[in-house]
């Protein structure tokens, strides 16, 4: 009796040390794993504070941090960097971004100033194509036909020769540009969320002395007239749809409503 009485204890006995010996593997198994306690993270990843994992300190526990997405609308500083809002008062803002996958960006404010004074509307300019306004939406060569209007009539042509004068912080001459057609339609598809970045960085958009507001584009209209040139230019309204159209370059009747608006390429 005490002999099977022995037997059976022993063997209960050695069960019960190999369930325990399986336990603690387990356990350690699962100790040794930094992914399996939580440590998922690199320190890159993380703001605040950060526990490292012992067995592997590359790997970390901690709050990860927001991953910023540039955005149109968006405030573009002197020192090139981007933001949602105007939160750091040691940076300088100097634009709003038009839209993010071209880095592109207008100006706070624009300027009255129309394509061409007297005179000077008469000239078609060599090197930028004369376009419909509906084909200058694929047009995204602002930067180049401001160069070549600026080089051809100077401050005759006064809303590319503002734009490639203009100047902020931590940019220089010839920086700015005066949009083309597809540049100035990019603004339109974003301008609530634009509108919205303007007021954050203290911009405005443009606002003529009617309801009419005419953005100059630095593209050539089609050439249909002698006596005159045509220019592009977008009939901007802020609460409906604008319309990129075309008229004379010299608008002598709205002087008051036609607008410079820099932009650049960051």
């Amino acid at each position: 009796m005490n002999f099977k009485m022995n037997m059976i204890t022993s063997t209960l006995l050695a069960a019960g040390f190999s369930l325990l010996a399986g336990t603690a593997a387990a356990q350690t198994c699962v100790a040794n794993n930094c992914a399996a306690l939580g440590f998922t993270k690199s320190a890159s990843n993380c703001e605040g504070d950060i526990i490292r994992c012992p067995f592997d300190t590359s790997k970390v526990f901690c709050k990860e941090k927001e991953v910023y997405v540039m955005e149109a609308g968006d405030i573009l500083y002197s020192d090139k960097t981007t933001s949602h809002y105007y939160t750091d008062n040691n940076k300088t803002p100097i634009g709003v971004v038009v839209d993010p996958s071209r880095r592109l960006a207008m100006a706070l404010n624009c300027m009255l100033k129309q394509w061409a004074n007297n005179g000077y509307n008469k000239n078609n300019i060599s090197g930028i194509p004369d376009k419909e306004p509906a084909d200058t939406k694929t047009d995204f060569n602002g930067k180049s036909y401001t160069k070549t209007i600026v080089d051809a009539c100077g401050s005759n042509c006064p809303a590319a020769y503002y734009a490639y004068n203009y100047t902020t912080a931590g940019t220089s001459k010839g920086d700015w540009f005066l949009p083309s057609g597809g540049q100035l339609w990019l603004m339109e598809q974003n301008k609530s969320a634009i509108k919205m970045g303007l007021a954050k960085a203290g911009g405005k958009f443009p606002f003529g002395n009617s309801i009419y507001t005419y953005i100059e584009s630095s593209n050539e209209g089609p050439d249909l007239y002698k006596d005159f040139k045509m220019s592009v230019y977008l009939d901007f309204d802020e609460k409906s749809t604008s319309y990129l159209s075309n008229g004379n370059k010299y608008k002598s009747a709205y002087l008051d409503k036609c607008f410079s608006c820099p932009f650049i390429s960051f």
